[in-house]
């Protein structure tokens, strides 16, 4: 998964922080479809961790503009999901 921005003014949508210790996350699905718009702590995609459901919260206000994991195991916190252009 790429961890560098593909445009530098778009944020990236990543794994969060979700305890201490290694944790194996598995994508469940996006909450929003690429060309919307989403705010500051919106949720925009589920992950599961250790039989538990976590939301992925937007971090800027914005687009969503692409998605890098459509579904998949084995990422990690901080992987990116996806990318938001942010608004102006």
């Amino acid at each position: 998964m790429s961890s560098a921005a593909p445009d530098s003014s778009r944020i990236a949508v990543a794994v969060p922080e979700l305890g201490a210790g290694e944790q194996t996350v598995r994508f469940l699905q996006w909450l929003v479809d690429v060309g919307s718009p989403v705010c500051s702590g919106d949720r925009v995609a589920e992950v599961l961790v250790s039989g538990i459901v976590f939301h992925v919260a937007a971090p800027a206000d914005g687009v969503l503009v692409e998605i890098e994991t459509a579904s998949r195991t084995g990422i990690s916190p901080h992987d990116v999901l996806g990318w938001i252009e942010p608004e102006g």
